[in-house]
């Protein structure tokens, strides 16, 4: 839906597959269930997809929910790669806002990642992003 412009009929999807994404939970040990990085990483796509989706049709309020959301869930479980995804997304959120220095911030936190993970497109992206908030 979101790839035919239909970013609201995209996001109202999106929320409702949300519930079946689990949120992961410490058991009574206070451990993590072993699918806790798996469910946390199913969960933190779907809230940045959600994210995309919201940005789209302009509520960003309700699009940084989402992004903060999954941020968390992939530093709790060192989903680096998403991190980096997200922190990107995040900048996207305040430049449209015309935040750009805190998009800026968030870019080159996105620029490290990528760089540490040797993913030259990711790079490529946030080198840009950075261009245009500077």
């Amino acid at each position: 839906l979101y790839a035919l412009g239909r970013a609201k009929d995209s996001a109202k999807t999106l929320e409702g597959a949300l519930p079946l994404a689990v949120r992961p939970a410490k058991d009574a040990s206070g451990a993590w269930p072993e699918d806790a990085p798996e469910a946390a990483a199913r969960r933190s796509g779907l809230l940045g997809f959600l994210a995309n989706a919201r940005l789209a049709h302009g509520d960003v309020p309700r699009a940084l929910v989402a992004l903060e959301e999954a941020l968390a869930l992939a530093r709790v479980h060192a989903l680096r790669p998403q991190l980096q995804l997200l922190l990107s997304g995040l900048g996207n959120a305040r430049l449209f806002v015309g935040e750009a220095r805190a998009a800026a911030d968030y870019y080159d936190d996105a620029l490290r990642i990528a760089r540490d993970l040797g993913n030259r497109e990711g790079e490529a992206v946030n080198l840009n992003n950075i261009a245009l908030a500077r």
